[in-house]
């Protein structure tokens, strides 16, 4: 339990899997290849940002704080 707490990137991503878990077992088509295609149609951009953003950050070329 103190590994939870202390990493949180590990924290968040096992919330999102139970969330996840808890969207297949109230409705058994939210798996499928239709939906998940859907999903990911639709937050094209915002990956495509996310990314952009992580390589400004990364390489250190601007600060891309609010």
């Amino acid at each position: 339990m103190k590994i939870l707490l202390k990493n949180r990137e590990l924290s968040a991503f096992l919330s999102i899997l139970a969330l996840f878990a808890v969207l297949v077992a109230l409705n058994p088509s939210y798996l499928s290849l239709q939906t998940l295609g859907m999903i990911f149609a639709s937050s094209q951009i915002l990956i495509l940002l996310a990314i952009g953003a992580a390589l400004v950050r990364l390489t250190r070329n601007i600060d891309v704080s609010v």
